[in-house]
C-alpha cells in the first residue's frame, strides 16, 4: 500500500477519529486535547455529545459508533494508506487498516458503515463521479448492505438516551451509597492523571463521572509546598523527579486504561469524584501495577476506604525496597514517611523503650514511666478514641461538606448554677470519651508495654517559635506517636481499641505506622459487628460537677452532703470513687458517682517530698520524682474508697482506700512521705501509719535514705507548729459584768449574729412610719438598670408582704439579692417586690449590728456539726430579748456572752456537742475561768459522743492552716 504510516491507538474520541502515537515511538504521551489523531477518510459518522453548554447534541448513534471503532482498535496497531494532510482539521486523513481479533485485515471505515453506523460521505462520492475508485464502491457496497440488514441506523431500534455529563453532588453522593461495594463494566472516557479518570457508567446509570483510583496517589507536574507542612522543603532534585513521575504515571494510565473496558468497584466518595479500586478485563488491579513501579503513593485518606488495601501497601513496600520511580532518591537506610514529622525533628529509632502505663488522659493519649522512672507523654500513632461509624467515609471526604470529626474529648465550662446566681463548673464528657477511656485503662493501666517510637507530629518550625517567643506564649513540644503492644501478650492496644468499638484509625501528614492498615480491618470488623460506637445507642455528652477547686461556701456545702452520703455507716463515710489524676504523690482528683461530681482529696496527716510550682525558686525536694511515680503506678485511674473528714482552703482532706487497704501506710512504708503530727487527727489507723514510717526510717528507704531528707513542707510545718502563739493574740477586753438586753434578729452561723438595742427597737418605729407614708405600693417597679449592687432600696419581705429597708447584694436580671439591714437577715427576691425612692437613704443607720459568741470556735458551714449548731443557736435566741455581757473585741468585731436567766447559751452549744472552744482564748489568764468551765463541758460531750462528736474523731482546731 502506498503512503502508510503505521500507529497505536491510544484513544478513540469519535468514531472517525483515532487519538494515536507512532509505532517508531510508542511509549511517548499525550494531552486528549493535543494529540496526534488521523480521521478515516470517505464517511461520515454521527457525533457523540459533548459536556457543555454550547456543545452540539448527540447524533443518534453517535455512541454505538464510537463503541464499535473503540473495541476495534484501542491499544492496537492500525495503518494509514492513502494519506492527505487536511490543514483545517490538523490531521491526515485516510483509509485505516486493522486487525480483528481472528487475526484478519480489515478496513475500518468500511466496516463501520457495514454495521450502519456510517454512510458514505458527500465528497467521496463527488469525487469519485467516475465510479473507479475501489474504496468508494466498497463503502457504498457497505451501505447497502446495511440498509439491507436493517443494521445500526437503518434498525429502527432506539439508540442510547442522552448522557448525563455532569451528575449532580446528590446524585453521586446516591450512586456511592447504593453501588458501594458493587463490581461492574464501564468505560475510561480520560485519564487526567495516573490516579485521576473520567469514567463512563453504562446504562442504566448513563453518565460520566469523574473516578480516583481508591488508596493511591501520584505526583503532582508542578509542586507547590503545602503551607501547614512544618517540615524542610524538598530539594530540586526531588521537585524534577516527581514531576517525571507525575508524566510517567500518566503515560502508563493512558497505555493501561485510555478509553478501555474496566471491572470498577465502587468503595465510595471524596469530593466530587467516586472513588473505586480499578482492574482491567483480565483482573490486574491497576492501583497494584502504579505502586511497584513507584509511579504513586498509598494515599491514607482513601486506603481507608479500600478493599484491597492490603494488597496496595505490599506493593508499595516492594517498590521502596526497590528504589523504583518516585523512591529513587531516598537513601535505603531512611524511614519513609509521608509528610513533616519524623523528617522534622530527625527522631532516631533508639526512642524505643519498655514502660509501664501509669495514667491515660484519654484512651489514645497515654503517660509511660520506663525503668529510668522518665516520663513519657505519648500518642497512639493513627487512633484516635471515639468517633464515628462513617468515619472512614468522613476523612476520605471534604472537612467542610461532612462537618467536623467526632473523637472523644473533654470539655470544662462555667456558668451560674442551675437555679442559683453561683459560678459553677463542670466537666464534659462527649462522644465516647469515658468508654473509651476505661476500656484502654483495663487493658493497659499499670501493665508493661513496648514502645516504638512512629512519628513525631505539631513539630513547630522556627517561625512558630519566633512569633511565639515575641508573643510571650510558650511553644508546646512535638508529640511521640508511637506504637504501643502488651510485654505478655503482644497485642496491640491501640488495634482492640479499634476493634472494640471505641475508637477509629486516623491517616495523618506527619506519618503513618505500620499496623495503619490493620487498624482499618479492625474498624470494618466492629464496625460490621455493631461494637461500641457503632451499636444501636447514640453518643451521649455526661457532664460532671467539677468541684477541685470550690470556694468556701461551696466546698463546705458539698463536705455536709459528703459526710451524710453513708447511710448506716459509723462515723465519717467510705464513698466509692475513682482516681482520674494523680495531681501529686498525695493529692488525688477523685470522680465521687455517688455526687456526680470530681474533688480533690488531700491525704491527711502526711506530708510527701514535692517539685516546686511554676515559676518558684523553691528547690526540688529529694525523692519528688519517686514519690510522684509511686502514687502513680499505685493509685492512678483506679477505683477506690475515700473518706472525707473537712475542708480547708479549696481542698478536701481524707484517706484513700485501695482494695480495702489504707494509701497513707503504703506511701510511708516506702519513705516516700512522712507523718506530719499535729495534722493526724482526721487520718485513719494512725498506729499502722507511725508503724510503717518507723519501719521505712529503720530500713534507710526514700527520704530517710543516704539521697533523701525531709520534704521542705514538713520542716516548714513543724516550725509553724512549736512557733504558735494563741495566748499572745490581742484582745481589747470589755465590760463582761454589764448585761445588756438585746434582741436577736437574725442567727448567722452557729457563733454570729445580728441583734438590735432598746434603742434600735424605739428607732424602728420611726423608719416604719417613713416607709409607710412613702406609699411604696403605689410607686412605679424599677427598671433593672437602675437598680445596682450596695443601692439602698425598700425590699417587701416575702413573710409579712410589708416594706422594709434593704441593701441591693447582687442582681441577675429581674432576680435581686436583698440584706434587710434593720434586721440582718436576707432574702432572694424579684424587682417587681422593689422600690426606690428618697426617703430610703443612708441618713439613718442600719439598726441590725453584728456580733458574735464569745470564747467559740466559729464553725465553717461544711464542717460536721455546724447545720445542727446552727440550726439550735437559732432556736435559742432568734427574736427573742436575752442579756449580752461584752467581753472582749478582736479588732472591730465584739465578742459577747449571751444568757437566759443566768444560762450562757455558749455553754448550752458545748455542752450539747454543737460547739468548740476558740484555741485563740484558751491561754488568754483574762478569760480563764470561763473558758476552763467551757473546755470541762467540751470534754464530757466528746467522751458523750454527743453532736458533732458522733463523726469527728480528731480535733479540727489544730489543723495548720498553712499546710495545703
Amino acid at each position: 500500500m502506498a503512503n502508510a504510516k503505521m500507529f497505536i491507538v491510544r484513544g478513540v474520541p469519535s468514531a472517525d477519529i483515532l487519538a494515536v502515537v507512532d509505532l517508531k515511538n510508542p511509549n511517548q504521551s499525550y494531552d486528549i486535547g493535543k494529540a496526534m489523531r488521523i480521521g478515516i477518510e470517505g464517511i461520515r459518522v454521527p457525533q457523540m455529545g459533548r459536556e457543555g453548554p454550547e456543545a452540539p447534541p448527540e447524533e443518534e448513534f453517535g455512541f454505538e459508533a464510537r463503541e464499535f471503532v473503540r473495541k476495534q482498535v484501542i491499544g492496537k496497531q492500525v495503518k494509514l494508506v492513502n494519506a492527505r494532510h487536511v490543514d483545517q482539521l490538523k490531521r491526515d486523513m485516510g483509509q485505516v487498516f486493522y486487525k480483528d481479533d481472528a487475526g484478519n485485515v480489515k478496513n475500518l471505515g468500511e466496516e463501520l458503515v457495514k454495521e450502519g453506523l456510517a454512510e458514505v460521505s458527500d465528497h467521496a462520492v463527488n469525487k469519485d463521479r467516475t465510479g473507479e475508485d475501489e474504496y468508494v464502491r466498497a463503502l457504498a457496497a457497505a451501505q447497502v448492505h446495511a440498509m439491507e440488514t436493517r443494521s445500526g441506523q437503518f434498525s429502527g431500534l432506539p439508540c442510547r438516551e442522552k448522557p448525563n455529563f455532569r451528575p449532580e453532588e446528590y446524585m453521586l453522593e446516591e450512586i456511592a451509597k447504593e453501588l458501594k461495594g458493587q463490581k461492574f463494566k464501564a468505560t475510561v472516557e480520560a485519564v487526567f492523571a495516573g490516579h485521576s479518570l473520567r469514567v463512563y457508567l453504562p446504562e442504566p446509570l448513563n453518565c460520566y463521572v469523574s473516578v480516583q483510583c481508591s488508596g493511591v496517589i501520584c505526583d503532582k507536574k508542578d509542586f507547590a509546598p503545602n503551607p501547614n507542612d512544618k517540615g524542610p522543603k524538598p530539594s530540586d532534585a526531588d521537585i524534577a523527579l516527581w514531576s517525571k513521575m507525575h508524566s510517567e504515571a500518566r503515560m502508563f494510565g493512558e497505555r493501561a486504561l485510555n478509553h478501555k473496558d474496566i471491572i470498577l468497584r465502587v468503595e465510595g466518595l471524596r469530593y466530587d469524584s467516586l472513588v473505586a479500586t480499578i482492574e482491567n478485563m483480565q483482573g490486574k488491579l491497576y492501583q497494584e501495577e502504579l505502586l511497584k513501579k513507584g509511579l504513586a503513593t498509598v494515599f491514607n485518606p482513601t486506603v481507608v476506604m479500600c478493599s484491597v488495601r492490603s494488597k496496595l501497601k505490599a506493593a508499595e513496600d516492594v517498590a521502596k525496597a526497590a528504589r523504583a520511580g518516585r523512591w529513587a532518591n531516598i537513601p535505603v537506610t531512611q524511614k519513609v514517611t509521608t509528610g513533616a514529622g519524623a523528617a522534622a525533628a530527625g527522631a532516631p529509632a533508639g526512642n524505643d523503650f519498655k514502660g509501664q502505663v501509669v495514667q491515660l488522659q484519654s484512651a489514645d493519649t497515654l503517660i509511660i514511666i520506663d525503668a529510668a522512672n522518665k516520663e513519657h507523654r505519648v500518642c497512639l500513632a493513627n487512633v484516635r478514641a471515639g468517633g464515628s461509624t462513617d468515619h472512614l467515609e468522613r476523612i476520605a471526604q471534604k472537612a467542610g461538606e461532612v462537618g467536623p470529626p467526632t473523637f472523644a474529648k473533654m470539655t470544662r465550662k462555667s456558668g451560674k448554677e442551675k437555679g442559683t446566681n453561683e459560678q459553677a463548673e463542670v466537666v464534659v464528657y462527649s462522644n465516647w470519651y469515658l468508654e473509651s477511656r476505661d476500656f484502654m485503662a483495663k487493658m493497659v493501666l499499670g501493665r508493661d508495654v513496648n514502645v516504638k517510637f512512629e512519628f513525631l507530629s505539631g513539630v513547630a518550625s522556627d517561625t512558630d517559635k519566633q512569633e511565639n517567643a515575641a508573643k510571650g506564649a510558650l511553644t508546646l513540644p512535638p508529640r511521640q506517636n508511637v506504637t504501643i503492644t502488651m510485654a505478655d501478650s503482644g497485642k496491640n492496644p491501640g488495634e482492640e481499641l479499634i476493634r472494640a468499638g471505641w475508637g477509629v484509625p486516623m491517616s495523618t501528614r506527619d506519618g503513618q505506622c505500620d499496623g495503619y492498615f490493620g487498624y482499618c480491618d479492625a474498624f470494618e470488623e466492629a464496625k460490621k459487628e455493631g461494637r461500641g460506637l457503632h451499636g444501636k445507642k447514640k453518643a451521649q455528652d455526661t457532664t460532671v460537677q467539677d468541684m477541685a477547686r470550690p470556694n468556701d461556701s461551696k466546698g463546705k456545702a458539698v463536705l455536709g452532703q459528703l459526710q451524710r452520703a453513708g447511710a448506716g455507716q459509723a462515723g465519717v463515710p467510705k464513698l466509692k470513687a475513682f482516681v482520674e489524676f494523680v495531681l501529686s504523690p498525695m493529692r488525688f482528683k477523685l470522680y465521687i458517682p455517688r455526687q456526680n461530681a470530681q474533688i480533690s482529696v488531700n491525704i491527711a496527716g502526711i506530708v510527701s517530698p514535692m517539685t516546686p510550682m511554676p515559676g518558684s525558686n523553691d528547690p526540688t525536694d529529694p525523692c519528688a520524682e519517686e514519690a510522684l511515680a509511686f502514687s502513680r503506678k499505685l493509685m492512678n485511674q483506679r477505683e477506690v474508697e475515700v473518706q472525707v473528714e473537712h475542708f480547708h482552703k479549696g481542698t478536701f482532706v481524707g484517706n484513700v482506700y485501695l482494695n480495702g487497704k489504707n494509701f497513707a501506710p503504703q506511701i510511708l512504708a516506702a519513705g516516700l512521705a512522712t507523718t506530719e503530727g499535729q495534722n493526724m487527727q482526721s487520718m485513719s489507723g494512725k498506729s499502722e501509719a507511725l508503724e510503717a514510717e518507723k519501719q521505712a526510717q529503720l530500713a534507710h528507704v526514700g527520704i530517710w535514705g543516704p539521697n533523701g531528707g525531709l520534704p521542705r513542707r514538713a520542716a516548714e510545718a513543724v516550725e509553724r507548729y512549736e512557733k504558735r502563739t494563741f495566748g499572745k493574740v490581742s484582745f481589747q477586753v470589755g465590760a463582761p459584768g454589764v448585761r445588756v438586753p438585746i434582741t436577736v434578729t437574725e442567727a448567722e452561723s452557729a457563733t454570729s449574729f445580728f441583734y438590735q438595742t432598746k434603742e434600735a427597737k424605739e428607732k424602728m418605729v420611726q423608719i416604719n412610719n417613713i416607709l409607710h407614708q412613702a406609699n411604696l405600693d403605689q410607686l412605679p417597679v424599677p427598671t433593672e438598670d437602675k437598680v445596682k449592687k450596695d443601692d439602698c432600696v425598700a425590699a417587701k419581705f416575702s413573710a409579712d408582704g410589708k416594706w422594709y429597708r434593704a441593701r441591693v447584694i447582687r442582681t441577675s436580671g429581674k432576680n435581686v439579692d436583698v440584706a434587710f439591714v434593720d434586721f440582718g437577715n436576707r432574702e432572694s427576691t424579684t424587682i417587681g417586690s422593689i422600690r426606690v425612692h428618697p426617703t430610703v437613704n443612708k441618713t439613718i443607720p442600719p439598726q441590725a449590728v453584728r456580733g458574735r459568741l464569745a470564747f467559740l470556735h466559729d464553725l465553717d458551714a461544711g464542717e460536721p456539726g455546724a447545720m445542727a449548731a446552727l440550726d439550735e443557736f437559732g432556736d435559742f435566741v432568734d427574736g427573742r430579748e436575752v442579756t449580752a455581757a461584752h467581753e472582749y473585741t478582736d479588732g472591730k468585731q465584739k465578742y459577747f456572752t449571751l444568757r437566759f436567766g443566768e444560762q450562757p447559751v455558749q455553754a448550752m452549744l458545748v455542752k450539747n456537742g454543737l460547739s468548740l472552744v476558740d484555741l485563740k482564748v484558751m491561754e488568754n489568764k483574762d478569760f480563764e475561768k470561763p473558758v476552763s468551765k467551757l473546755v470541762a463541758l467540751e470534754k464530757a460531750a466528746k467522751q458523750g459522743r454527743k453532736g458533732m462528736w458522733e463523726v469527728i474523731r480528731g480535733d479540727p482546731r489544730s489543723y495548720d492552716d498553712d499546710h495545703y
